[in-house]
């Protein structure tokens, strides 16, 4: 039975963010970042910071697909981080990303970002659907084990 959740976490070092912003052109940037990355960012004293955590949470989120990630079905532009009303992170899903959660039985993505002067790391958290068994497989588990009983009585 496959776990309930799922977790990946990334750990990234601002200082390479910050050179990564600085000597990357825009285009290369845009698809890393999306628009309202950038824009929230801004040009404030924490925008490496803030653009690092937001990195480490794409990061921590294709490692919850590492089969995906390893042939490249799906990379950093398929995960956004946005903001709630309240300030709190929540990821934003392309289509390719939202197909595989659905392939995978998952019903949503949770992160969590965390930044000091140096340091961003995320985690997210992937939770399965509840499946209900339809009563016609609880009935068929509840006679499986006679049916194996059954059979190592048959003679050949």
């Amino acid at each position: 039975m496959p776990e309930k959740f799922k977790c990946g976490v990334d750990f990234v070092d601002i200082t390479r963010v910050k050179g990564l912003i600085n000597n990357t052109t825009s285009e290369v940037l845009e698809g890393i970042f999306s628009l309202e990355e950038l824009n929230y960012a801004g040009k404030s004293m924490n925008r490496y910071g803030r653009l690092a955590a937001r990195l480490a949470a794409k990061e921590a989120c294709l490692k919850l697909f590492p089969l995906e990630t390893a042939i490249a079905s799906i990379d950093l532009s398929d995960f956004s981080v946005k903001n709630d009303a309240y300030g709190a992170p929540h990821i934003s899903l392309s289509r390719r990303a939202n197909i595989l959660l659905d392939l995978y039985g998952f019903e949503q993505i949770s992160i969590s970002l965390s930044h000091t002067k140096e340091h961003a790391m995320a985690m997210a958290v992937a939770a399965r659907k509840e499946f209900k068994v339809p009563l016609i497989g609880q009935l068929i588990n509840w006679l499986l084990p006679i049916k194996r009983k059954l059979a190592r009585n048959i003679p050949e």
